[in-house]
């Protein structure tokens, strides 16, 4: 393990002319890290997605690029195998990922955020890749009891989400999975362009519709980071020559009231309808901060003084 900070530069070389798997490439996250590989001159990338959650308008323009392969399978139930052989590295990015939506489906959540891990580990196993990058979530944590938290703190996940990614981190610690060099990051909320269902998206097209933000329990104090520093952080851990092999937060760092969110949501979209307060979920964690220590030390990642200094370029995305 490196005790050295990685650099983007250093990734550069490696990036070029390589062949890359991203599953659930075609959402939120994966089709940023996507342009970026294609913006970086990689040679190939293999995107698996179901295209439950998938970013149409993104798609149909990377459909035209020679160095993107989209392949609409299921992880879950999809022979996927051949797809990665010749690949150098793998990002495992599908997954059910919103709380409440896995909640409604205990079932399908762990299939696809279990067992779907099992299959791509074993597939990139079969296809003899080296490493393999895993999305986890801060959601392994559960309710905290003490911030900022630590990637020692016990894994105690308060809902299904959670759970199936504990339990996805615990299979990719087993000696079944020894055979594959993982890199696992868990991330806390992250926002920008492209991205529904969450707070953010959900907050910026209400406020738009003159209607009243709905914030469950009030209390809320969340970590959001920045999509494109997210995808930093995923170049280096698949690309460095060493990165650590242990589970590191990425997040901004900064506990941030859900309150303070709705503020600056209201007043971006210059709407004066008010912030109505609903009693909380059981479900939802509502107060979270990440140690980001160790990101900080082998990625680099540094805390903003705001984290939402960027939702201006979320608003844009609506207009």
């Amino acid at each position: 393990m490196t005790n050295m900070t990685i650099t983007i530069d250093e990734c550069l070389p490696r990036i070029k002319g390589s062949r890359v798997v991203v599953t659930g490439g075609a959402g939120f996250i994966g089709s940023h890290l996507v342009d970026y590989l294609v913006e970086k001159a990689v040679e190939q990338v293999v995107v698996i997605d179901n295209l439950t959650r998938p970013r149409l308008d993104w798609v149909k323009k990377k459909a035209k690029n020679h160095r993107v392969i989209f392949v609409n399978a299921d992880i879950t139930c999809e022979n996927i195998t051949t797809l990665f052989f010749g690949a150098d590295v793998v990002f495992h990015l599908a997954a059910i990922s919103r709380v409440m939506v896995a909640e409604q489906d205990p079932e399908r959540t762990f299939a696809v955020n279990v067992m779907g891990t099992v299959k791509v580990a074993k597939a990139a196993h079969q296809a003899e890749i080296p490493r393999m990058v895993f999305t986890s979530s801060r959601e392994v944590y559960g309710d905290p009891l003490t911030l900022p938290v630590k990637e020692d703190a016990p894994r105690t996940p308060k809902n299904t989400y959670g759970a199936s990614k504990a339990s996805a981190e615990l299979y990719l610690d087993s000696s079944t999975a020894k055979h594959l060099e993982v890199v696992t990051l868990r991330l806390t909320n992250v926002y920008g362009p492209g991205d529904i269902g969450r707070v953010i998206p959900t907050f910026i097209k209400t406020a738009l519709g003159h209607e009243p933000l709905v914030v469950f329990g009030g209390e809320q104090m969340l970590d959001f980071i920045w999509v494109g520093d997210v995808v930093e952080v995923l170049i280096k851990a698949a690309f460095s020559q060493k990165p650590p092999l242990k589970p590191v937060n990425v997040g901004s760092g900064v506990a941030l009231p859900l309150r303070t969110l709705s503020n600056k949501v209201l007043t971006l979209t210059r709407n004066g309808n008010f912030v109505q307060i609903e009693p909380s979920r059981a479900p939802e964690v509502e107060r979270f901060q990440a140690d980001v220590t160790l990101a900080n030390k082998y990625y680099g990642l540094l805390s903003p003084v705001d984290p939402l200094e960027k939702l201006p370029e979320v608003l844009r995305d609506f207009q």
